[in-house]
């Protein structure tokens, strides 16, 4: 069972900001217009677990915001975008300031995300966008909790 994780971050791996949903207002506030109309026009909606692709401005992403509900709800912030994000060679990486412990749960929920039961029907190995791994997580606990929850299912 491979974990959908890159070792180091690249000049082309693409940010991963969070935002709390309650705050998405004033954080939109301080961004550039380019991102304000951007959010308007597609009429995002920051509800919990909703994100939404900023492009540059040659249409390539430049960054993804995800709204989550604060640091109860790490765990299953990013749990969807391993499936839902474009595939980049050179990963994501969370460039949001968060404590350890919530580093450590938004990781994990990734590594969650990640899995495939492809016993009974073809593998989707490698079909995962992958994470670069933050600096301050408890790598052996994710690494450990993760396969430990693959074996279980």
């Amino acid at each position: 069972m491979t974990l959908s994780f890159l070792g180091k971050r690249s000049s082309k791996s693409l940010a991963i900001t969070l935002v709390e949903s309650n705050k998405f207002d004033n954080w939109l506030k301080k961004q550039d217009i380019f991102t304000k109309n951007f959010a308007k026009n597609t009429e995002f909606s920051a509800k919990n677990g909703a994100f939404i692709q900023i492009p540059a401005k040659n249409g390539k992403t430049e960054k993804i915001v995800v709204c989550y509900g604060g640091s109860a709800s790490c765990l299953y912030a990013l749990s969807d975008l391993p499936a839902k994000l474009p595939k980049n060679p050179s990963g994501y990486f969370i460039d949001s300031v968060h404590s350890a412990d919530e580093l450590t749960s938004l990781t994990l929920g990734w590594a969650l995300g990640s899995y495939v039961f492809n016993r009974y029907k073809k593998s989707k190995t490698g079909t995962f966008a992958k994470l670069v791994w933050p600096a301050k997580v408890n790598r052996p606990y994710i690494e450990i909790t993760a396969r430990s929850v693959f074996m279980a299912r």
